[in-house]
């Protein structure tokens, strides 16, 4: 049985990107997850049913990933670390636990939000046009929790274990089948968006099976399941380090509560719809910022865990290079192609399509600096320094873009709320470079 790990290689330029182009491309493919759904409810279901589904989105999808990304992020950055120091056994353990852990709050979570999910449709604000559908939409997926959270934590953990590869190709099988599965069962079958649900559930059971599979019977490489027993100081300090993930979503859950709230307000039903297509494009963008930057983590963990200070520095390097082109490159597709992307989602004139054009390209300047932030965080999650990397995301998403969407539409009405992104990432921004200044003696990357 082979015990080497891709993770103690040394990387140029070109290498790293080779290797982190996986998690890339798989990240672009997950944000397709959504998006799918989202065009084949607003094309063949209405506009009204997309508002539905972006009104279950704080309460279902970004509280299930919130809590994923924190066991996932958190426990890959220990194990990462431990696999560097050569401590593979207790690696080992520490991640058979986190996934255990991943399972059983997953199922607690499906239980608890099937049996509660008109009273969890109320709260987040369904109107009477959107509640049927809401309620369609999250239940479906509340049942399939435990597997979303296998897969967002196999996506982190195939990257630690060297094999990104193969969870870019997992990730894309899901992402082929739910697309098949969403046309059967909203065109074919007219299933509306319990179809879309159901095609997103049963795309996540790919990535799950395979993870499964792999790490539990092919036992390939260093990194695969053990006996373990439940250790306190671990999980614990995986909740801890993975806090800033976990507090990035919640805030997206938050923040998205707070744009439905406010869009409502000044443009009714078609201002939630167009706002929920911007965030769908804005999914598709950031994707490439949270590929790359869940590809570097278990890579700068490892490095830091082996001391291999010379290649940490190197790897900063690159990514703050790569974060800065790929930021403009972003923004211009985003400008130059935006009306070619809004027509998926809505017809040409119509008023939906009208209001994304007219905001978006004011949203789309937060393109330019939020690479930055995102990589900032993981960074120090990658460092297991979570308390940093949480205050990093709690400044720029919660504390920041809350305070926008709230404060700037008293001043600039609507337009206040198209900017309330770039000006929350400006801020988040400073605190990031400021942040990376005071740890760099530290950390030495």
């Amino acid at each position: 049985m082979s015990t080497t790990n891709n993770l103690g290689k040394s990387y140029n330029f070109f290498s790293l990107m080779k290797f982190i182009f996986p998690n890339i491309l798989m990240m672009l493919i997950l944000s397709l997850y959504v998006n799918v759904d989202g065009i084949f409810v607003s094309r063949y279901v209405g506009t009204t049913a997309l508002s539905a589904m972006n009104i279950m989105f704080p309460g279902c999808l970004s509280l299930e990933f919130a809590i994923g990304i924190m066991l996932g992020t958190g426990g890959s950055a220990i194990v990462s670390i431990k696999l560097g120091e050569k401590r593979l056994e207790e690696a080992r353990k520490n991640f058979t636990l986190i996934i255990i852990l991943g399972i059983v709050v997953g199922i607690i979570i499906a239980i608890i939000g099937t049996n509660f999910t008109y009273e969890i449709a109320k709260l987040l604000g369904a109107s009477d046009l959107q509640i049927t559908a809401s309620i369609d939409y999250g239940k479906t997926l509340f049942f399939f929790a435990p597997f979303l959270f296998l897969q967002v934590m196999f996506q982190t953990f195939f990257v630690s274990a060297g094999v990104p590869m193969l969870g870019l190709l997992s990730t894309a099988g899901g992402g082929i089948l739910n697309i098949v599965l969403d046309y059967y069962f909203i065109v074919i079958l007219n299933l509306g968006v319990f179809g879309a649900a159901l095609g997103s559930g049963i795309g996540y059971l790919v990535p799950s099976f395979v993870g499964l599979i792999y790490f539990g019977f092919m036992k390939r490489g260093e990194l695969y399941f053990q006996k373990t027993k439940y250790d306190k100081k671990f999980v614990y300090k995986s909740l801890i380090n993975g806090s800033s993930e976990m507090v990035t979503n919640l805030a997206l859950g938050i923040t998205t509560f707070l744009f439905n709230i406010y869009f409502l307000k000044y443009y009714m039903e078609d201002g939630v719809a167009a706002i929920t297509i911007t965030m769908y494009l804005e999914f598709i963008f950031m994707s490439v910022y949270f590929g790359f930057s869940m590809g570097v983590s278990p890579l700068i963990s490892y490095k830091y865990g082996s001391k291999d200070t010379d290649q940490l520095k190197n790897i900063f390097k690159y990514s703050v290079f790569f974060i800065g082109i790929s930021s403009i490159i972003l923004f211009l597709i985003s400008r130059l192609f935006l009306s070619n992307l809004v027509v998926i989602f809505a017809p040409i004139g119509s008023n939906v399509y009208n209001l994304v054009l007219e905001g978006f390209p004011l949203f789309s300047y937060s393109f330019l600096v939020v690479g930055y932030n995102v990589f900032a965080s993981n960074l120090f999650t990658a460092l297991s320094d979570g308390k940093t990397s949480a205050l990093i995301s709690f400044s720029r998403t919660l504390l920041f873009l809350s305070g926008a969407i709230i404060i700037l539409p008293l001043f600039l009405k609507g337009t206040g709320l198209w900017i309330a992104v770039p000006i929350a990432e400006v801020l988040g921004l400073i605190v990031s470079i400021t942040f990376i200044l005071i740890k760099k003696t530290r950390y030495q990357y």
